[in-house]
């Protein structure tokens, strides 16, 4: 044994700590041992080096046979032993103490702590549900000591050397999170510790990590964008502790960052949000525009890299809410923000256009407005490259929030046909038709109409049911997106149909010819007209042949919808030739 590590120097302490410490060394009665715990916080330095002996005598090796096997025999562990406790809180003590062991005492000490955390984690697996303290109070106390020994040069690569050490930490750092009262910058220094230390492109840290975080690659994501938001600095932050606590989440974001296959699951936790808080929070901690850009310049591109996952209008929703609008405002404002511009055309021009047909969207991008606005007033913003591109975005977002008014508040009529083409009844409002009860897509205006139309609509019926399912698409989503679509033909009314004769002109044998309203190409809505799109779904396809069999009577118009990464969603929407022109009858 190390001389620093010998019973005798507890003999240097001052009375009553002194005495406290011998009945703490002595004996295994655990609320000495617990008292002398809580006293250490409130001693000198030199008084908390010299209770090191008393706390590390409970973690003994040569007690950890016998009491494994004892263990070993227990169906469950209902009641910890209290030699046992008493090795816990001499854990948890060098997770405190660890600072003041002798260099030459570290190795040592590790290796003792390391053995006694394999013993209780076997006790932690076989817990009674009454067993105390809780799981997650244990799983705390390794990751401490692994955090306090793994940031000391003498024993970082020992303690990174053990087996399954990984998913230890990963299980420590879930537990922090589960307590209350564990601190932000404690939480911060985990982190850093799991983030620094795993290599998540390692087959081997990988599964360790996961296993840690609870068995599923879902379990790490839901880790990791906890975590994330733990470290968030709220508004009373001191300035240095808010640029370390930026420093740390990108630090976390780069575990993220190392597996693509996450991506997915992360954005799913609400990835999205947490790093549009934390941009907030950045902007409001009062750090020097310096500190700020440096902060923002990955996690710009972070934000650019979740958004378009599957499904997007939920991501943007998720952005939007967290104040993404504030944040480009600000970051727009930096006098570097030529650094930027590629991120911030990128959401004002493509990512953020493309979801302003969702009524979902559209309903949190109101306030998202408002709470920018203040900051557009200034100066360097309005002089800025990105300031047209903003007025853009803006002109766009106004007419669509007009338009979601009209629609919340009723004044956006809804008709049909029925959808049975051999029915000859006049146009009817929504109400006075019946969907098929399977799909709720397509509307009749009998029983007798929809046993006429079923031989053709039941190809078609388990694909449009699939497409909703998939999309979740509720039925006030998909009314507004008719709607929106009815909007913008109508402002393009006379360009439709000159496009749509030219192309029956040029196509005279097509069966029919499709208007494409393209939403992907950012604030201006492209309009195409031509033959059935190769590239579209059956949906438009099957559309496409009922149209070419109505003798006019129907025209297809197509919205093509980002919904993913490269996904298109081509939303067919037939509209029904009357009297009063066109009208949608889905």
């Amino acid at each position: 044994m190390h001389p620093s590590l010998a019973i005798q120097h507890i003999e240097g302490l001052p009375e009553p700590t002194k005495s406290l410490a011998r009945l703490a060394a002595s004996s295994t009665v655990l609320a000495h041992l617990v008292k002398l715990d809580d006293l250490i916080s409130h001693t000198s330095h030199p008084q908390e080096a010299l209770c090191i002996p008393a706390f590390y005598v409970h973690l003994n090796v040569r007690d950890l046979p016998l009491l494994r096997a004892q263990i070993r025999k227990l169906p469950k562990v209902s009641c910890l032993p209290e030699r046992l406790a008493c090795a816990l809180v001499g854990l948890g003590a060098f997770g405190k103490l660890h600072g003041y062991v002798h260099p030459g005492a570290r190795e040592e000490v590790w290796s003792s702590a390391w053995a006694w955390i394999q013993l209780l984690q076997e006790v932690n697996i076989k817990r009674a549900p009454e067993l105390q303290p809780s799981s997650d109070a244990m799983r705390f106390v390794f990751v401490r000591v692994i955090l306090a020994f793994s940031s000391q040069p003498k024993t970082c690569s020992s303690v990174m050397a053990q087996p399954q050490i990984r998913e230890y930490m990963a299980a420590g750092w879930a537990a922090a999170l589960n307590l209350p009262d564990v601190s932000q910058m404690l939480l911060a220094d985990i982190s850093t510790c799991v983030s620094a230390n795993c290599d998540l492109a390692n087959p081997d840290h990988l599964r360790d990590v996961v296993a840690g975080a609870g068995g599923t690659m879902n379990d790490l994501a839901s880790l990791i964008v906890r975590g994330m938001r733990g470290l968030i600095p709220p508004p009373s932050t001191a300035l240095a502790d808010s640029l370390r606590l930026g420093l740390k989440i990108h630090g976390v974001l780069n575990l993220a960052h190392q597996l693509p296959p996450l991506k997915e699951a992360l954005a799913s936790h609400g990835i999205v949000g947490v790093i549009c808080t934390a941009l907030c929070a950045h902007a409001l901690s009062g750090l020097s525009e310096r500190d700020i850009a440096m902060l923002y310049l990955f996690t710009m591109s972070i934000v650019n890299y979740y958004l378009p996952v599957f499904p997007r209008n939920t991501r943007i929703k998720e952005a939007l809410d967290s104040g993404l609008l504030r944040a480009i405002v600000f970051c727009a404002c930096f006098k570097n923000v030529e650094l930027f511009e590629k991120q911030l055309q990128e959401l004002l021009g493509t990512l953020l256009p493309q979801a302003l047909v969702y009524h979902s969207v559209l309903t949190s991008l109101r306030a998202a407005l408002d709470d920018a606005e203040p900051l557009t007033h200034n100066r360097a913003f309005r002089e800025s490259k990105l300031f047209g591109m903003w007025q853009d975005f803006v002109r766009l977002a106004t007419d669509r929030l007009d338009l979601l008014v009209k629609f919340d508040r009723g004044k956006i009529g809804q008709t049909r046909a029925c959808d049975n083409l051999e029915c000859i009844s006049p146009i009817k409002l929504d109400d006075d038709l019946k969907w098929c009860s399977r799909c709720h897509s397509t509307f009749y205006c009998s029983k007798t109409c929809q046993s006429q139309d079923w031989a053709d609509h039941k190809t078609l019926c388990k694909s449009l049911l699939q497409r909703k399912n998939e999309l979740a698409y509720l039925s006030p989503e998909l009314k507004f997106l008719r709607a929106v679509l009815n909007h913008d033909y109508e402002n393009a009314r006379a360009d439709v149909v000159a496009k749509h004769t030219k192309a029956l002109e040029k196509h005279p044998n097509a069966p029919c010819a499709v208007v494409t309203f393209d939403y992907r190409q950012g604030v201006d809505v492209q309009i195409e007209c031509g033959p059935a799109l190769d590239e579209a779904e059956f949906t438009t396809q099957h559309y496409g042949a009922r149209v070419g069999r109505s003798d006019r009577r129907l025209e297809l118009h197509v919205m093509a919808l980002t919904v993913g990464e490269d996904r298109t969603e081509w939303l067919a929407l037939p509209m029904r030739v009357d009297a009063g022109g066109l009208v949608t009858t889905h």
